[in-house]
């Protein structure tokens, strides 16, 4: 854990606490059939049909677990750099890193949100977003990951920062072609 920040947020993802529980009632639900199929009375005839309903009972647990760790999302920007998270799943980025950087305040009221690794026109990025806040979009210098775009509740104050950090001034062209994401 750093001791010091330059700047630190959280927001909450509450989108992603409610898609958790979807996914937990319907475990629940695999869950009771199962148990109805085993105490009570068999569902079907075919006794293979047994062993689906402790399987989805996983799966959709498994699938409610990893939701639930995108319930918060993190900025926390430090003297070494900026740290990007989303429960247990973070990312770390060296000032040294980031040849530019822009604001991207734009987009459709659609924006995902979530993280995402994907191709787009320069290479690979990454995405760490929450639906409806702003982005800041950084182009990296070094590594497969050529671009990085997340979320933030300040966008002015992180983008000072940055400029702080890295000597370098806002380039209005990076991340132009993801903002609709």
């Amino acid at each position: 854990m750093e001791l010091y920040a330059l700047h630190r947020e959280s927001i909450p993802f509450h989108f992603m606490s409610w898609l958790a529980v979807f996914f937990i009632a319907i475990a629940a639900l695999f869950l009771g059939l199962f148990l109805y199929h085993v105490t009570i009375a068999p569902i079907d005839n075919d006794p293979d049909i047994m062993w689906v309903f402790p399987m989805e009972t996983l799966v959709m647990g498994a699938v409610a677990a990893l939701i639930l760790q995108f319930r918060t999302y993190e900025l926390v920007m430090t003297p070494e750099g900026i740290i990007i998270k989303f429960g247990r799943i973070k990312k770390f980025i060296r000032w040294m890193e980031i040849d530019a950087y822009s604001v991207i305040s734009t987009g459709t009221i659609l924006n995902s949100g979530g993280m995402k690794i994907n191709l787009g026109p320069r290479g690979w990025y990454y995405l760490y977003t929450v639906i409806g806040k702003p982005r800041v979009a950084l182009q990296l210098n070094s590594g497969k990951i050529k671009e990085v775009i997340f979320s933030t509740g300040n966008p002015v104050e992180v983008a000072r920062i940055i400029q702080k950090q890295t000597g370098k001034t806002e380039n209005a062209g990076i991340g132009r072609g993801l903002e609709w994401m």
